[in-house]
């Protein structure tokens, strides 16, 4: 499977995966990179965007992981990664933005049903059109359920 969208490439050269695994993360996630569903205008994103909240909570095993944002222009991706080290992340998910309709907040939310044990790092990238990193946000979370115990019963 080749991927022939340019700005997959981009954005996947930026996020540090190839463009297939990145089209892969993007359509599991159910998201449209096509050109006809952006809203590329040339408007400077820089300036309207905020992150009002980012929140990790592990909970009975999973990691809820939630952020909101208020985006007006709608001309952003965003990837979420995990990682054991806070150096080298592994991409879980990736929502291309909607726009947000006034000032309201936008609710971006993702369970990572096999969070890592013991401390994890979560990081939240947007990217802009070109494919370049605008800003990105990293929380710690420590999930106390470790998945290496096996019990194991004699008879």
């Amino acid at each position: 499977m080749k991927t022939k969208n340019p700005l997959l490439k981009i954005f996947a050269n930026r996020a540090g995966i190839t463009a297939l695994a990145f089209a892969i993360i993007l359509s599991a996630a159910n998201v449209s990179f096509g050109q006809s569903k952006c809203n590329y205008g040339g408007s400077d994103i820089k300036k309207s965007y905020t992150l009002t909240s980012f929140k990790v909570k592990c909970i009975e095993g999973k990691a809820y992981v939630k952020w909101e944002v208020i985006e007006p222009n709608g001309e952003s991706l965003y990837l979420l990664e995990r990682s054991v080290d806070n150096h080298v992340f592994t991409p879980l998910y990736a929502k291309q933005s909607i726009e947000s309709p006034g000032d309201n907040q936008l609710l971006h939310c993702f369970i990572d049903e096999y969070p890592l044990a013991n401390e994890s790092y979560y990081r939240i990238r947007r990217f802009n059109k070109e494919g370049i990193v605008i800003s990105e946000v990293v929380k710690t979370v420590n999930n106390e359920r470790s998945y290496a115990e096996i019990s194991i019963s004699r008879k």
